[in-house]
């Protein structure tokens, strides 16, 4: 199945083909992990770093179109976690764009503008995620400070990412997100190979990893 949508996006950033392979990857992954929220009324679903909400708008037309309604859960949470505000109004409109698909469910769409390793944020049953994929102390930055923030963070930062999903998930909850291969040596080497975290798949120029 292909995107259905032309999302909305800022000038100083277009998302990239990534973001549309991961809500691929988890929607094809939903009926392994739907037993964990099944059980429940209500579920929470993040979108850390979430941008435009690409990702997370991604899975939901997938898993909407391609799901059985018994397999689904009533109600959901969807929170977008973004740092840069400039994409709030971009992520309502994008959220608009399933309208359609959501008629007779019960979805709360919600962007929260904030730093998520500033402040503890509650728990999630899924957590999506597409996270700045370059260290700060490695690469070349632009001259555009929003660009910047979409590419860059930390090496402290990154090599913390892991622990950070682990913390805003409930028992039994996953996460998925996207990373550069070279950041398995570099960052979550003791991760990988505690089996904490898996490589779930291999894209062309990154990987996606569960935990």
């Amino acid at each position: 199945m292909q995107s259905i949508y032309n999302y909305y996006q800022p000038d100083f950033y277009h998302f990239s083909r990534n973001s549309v392979e991961l809500a691929k990857a988890v929607a094809e992954d939903w009926q392994n992990i739907r037993i964990n929220f099944l059980k429940n009324e209500e579920v929470d679903i993040a979108d850390f770093f979430s941008g435009s909400g690409v990702v997370v708008f991604e899975f939901f037309s997938r898993i909407f179109q391609s799901a059985e309604e018994d397999i689904l859960p009533q109600k959901w949470r969807v929170d977008g976690i973004e740092v840069q505000n400039e994409y709030h109004s971009i992520w309502k409109s994008n959220s608009h764009l399933l309208d359609s698909l959501v008629v007779n469910r019960q979805v709360a769409w919600n962007f929260i503008h904030r730093d998520i390793f500033s402040s503890s944020l509650k728990k999630y049953h899924l957590i999506l995620a597409n996270p700045p994929f370059y260290s700060e102390e490695r690469a070349l930055a632009s001259e555009n400070p929003q660009k910047n923030l979409c590419h860059f963070m930390s090496e402290k930062k990154l090599k913390n990412l892991p622990h950070l999903f682990y913390s805003q998930l409930v028992d039994n909850g996953v996460f998925y997100f996207l990373a550069h291969p070279s950041s398995l040596e570099f960052f979550w080497k003791k991760e990988i190979a505690s089996g904490k975290l898996k490589v779930f798949k291999e894209l062309r120029d990154a990987i996606i990893l569960k935990g």
